[in-house]
């Protein structure tokens, strides 16, 4: 389809005689006609023809020449010619009081310009006129998954808006009037609709377009059909638009052309709160044997259906957008029993995507993919090894320093009998002096107490004597 085009010069000659049907195949052999059109168009638009001519294989010619088109349409049996090198374009705008809507033919002959008489190539292409607007309804939401282009998420900004085909050759935007419907009821006069649906449900959307030519007489079809649907309603969840402020008299939906737009839509809630656990394992549990099954109970909240897929991958790496997994079935559920088997014996992570229909989740696990097989397990075995025995470590070192406490401590006299000396030191100085004094003072408890063992060692051994009395001396 031929869009934004631009008309080229062409005169109409009413002398131009009426192209015959058939060319003779000696004639055909050098030059291939493509003939296209913008159509379907609406009457009283712009509609666009363009015709290509191209050499054949069989042609010999290589010096470019100038060519006579001549144009005839079967609408109203206007008869146009334009001269160009190879591709040569019109644009016609057919009017109602002498055009009904229906389907035409326009056929198009190529001649030399030198030599008028030769025409080398023809072409007949069908183009339709219609009684209404032609166009699209554009409906874009910020989805990072949509699996149908017609389902939309809830809770999501939903940008509508009329694409119109037919081009109005002098006449400003301003002239276009726009009415949107949900279910009938009139919810917007706005050109784009922007729309936040908060809950799951279905619904038709619809759009009228009008043109309001003064000029021109007023079409019936827009009459009946927007005064059955000229009603206003009450839509809690549309805040941005005041609809109260208006009334039937206040959209105008009169037009002289006019067209209906609509598109069934299906509203979904996204995946959300979406958690994944290994079946039969604690949630701290990272080991899985090598090559075994592995179950993983998958859960979320949102609309079904829904699908699962993985990627794998090593560990703290992404998973590149191109190269993302895409489930294979959708099942009518929320929740997933999903195998997957590992089998390289290292440090991996799994990515795990969850699919509905207008949202992705992406979760990723880490585990250790050991061989239960081998012997011993460096990458496990040693972290757990050297774990407990730091702990048991800082138990004796606990257990050491209470043992001393419970000792009983032997106070030593402080013989500083020049405290004026220790007073003019720096602080630092003093500081330094009470942990040495600290550490002689531990040292010298420890001497007292292993010189108190030792003595009672001695006693022990030692024969008994009489004690001295001093009544002996009596």
């Amino acid at each position: 389809m031929i869009k934004n085009v631009t008309a080229t010069s062409a005169t109409a000659d009413d002398n131009i005689s009426v192209l015959p049907i058939t060319l003779a195949p000696s004639q055909l052999d050098h030059y291939e006609l493509t003939l296209m059109n913008s159509g379907p168009v609406v009457i009283d638009s712009a509609i666009t023809f363009m015709a290509h001519l191209s050499k054949t294989n069989f042609s010999q010619e290589s010096e470019t020449k100038l060519f006579i088109f001549q144009w005839l349409s079967m609408a109203d049996a206007q008869k146009l010619q334009t001269v160009n090198a190879s591709t040569s374009k019109v644009s016609i705008t057919f009017d109602n009081h002498k055009v009904l809507p229906g389907e035409y033919t326009m056929t198009v002959a190529a001649f030399p310009i030198n030599d008028s008489a030769k025409m080398v190539a023809y072409k007949t292409t069908k183009f339709v006129l219609t009684e209404k607007l032609n166009g699209d309804l554009i409906l874009k939401q910020h989805l990072d998954y949509q699996r149908y282009p017609a389902v939309f998420s809830t809770k999501e900004i939903l940008t509508a808006a009329g694409d119109l085909h037919d081009i109005f050759l002098g006449y400003r935007k301003e002239s276009f009037n726009y009415c949107w419907y949900k279910n009938g009821l009139l919810i917007s006069p706005e050109k784009i609709l922007r729309y936040n649906v908060t809950k799951s449900e279905s619904f038709t959307l619809t759009l009228f377009i009008g043109l309001n030519l003064k000029s021109s007489p007023k079409s019936n079809f827009c009459n009946d059909s927007l005064t059955r649907s000229r009603q206003l309603a009450e839509v809690d969840n549309m805040k941005s638009y005041k609809l109260s402020k208006y009334n039937s008299a206040d959209v105008k939906c009169v037009f002289f052309k006019c067209g209906q737009f609509e598109q069934f839509l299906i509203l979904k809630n996204a995946l959300h709160s979406c958690d994944i656990r290994r079946v039969g394992f604690e949630s701290w549990d990272k080991g899985i044997a090598l090559g075994k099954p592995t179950v993983f109970n998958i859960t979320c909240l949102g609309s079904s259906p829904s699908a699962v897929c993985f990627n794998i991958t090593s560990v703290n790496s992404s998973v590149p957008s191109s190269n993302v997994c895409s489930p294979q079935v959708f099942l009518n559920t929320l929740n997933h029993l999903e195998t997957i088997h590992l089998f390289n014996v290292s440090w991996m992570d799994v990515h795990v995507f969850i699919y509905n229909d207008v949202s992705r989740i992406h979760l990723v696990e880490t585990f250790y993919i050991y061989d239960a097989d081998a012997q011993n397990l460096p990458a496990l075995v040693f972290p757990i090894v050297f774990g407990i025995f730091g702990i048991l470590v800082i138990l004796v070192g606990v257990a050491y320093i209470m043992k001393i406490h419970k000792k009983p401590y032997v106070e030593v006299a402080d013989f500083d009998f020049h405290p004026a000396l220790t007073e003019n030191q720096p602080n630092g100085n003093s500081k330094l002096s009470v942990i040495v004094n600290t550490i002689k003072n531990l040292f010298s408890r420890n001497k007292h107490v292993s010189n108190q063992i030792t003595s009672k060692n001695d006693d022990s051994t030692r024969p008994l004597r009489r004690e001295s009395n001093c009544y002996d001396s009596l």
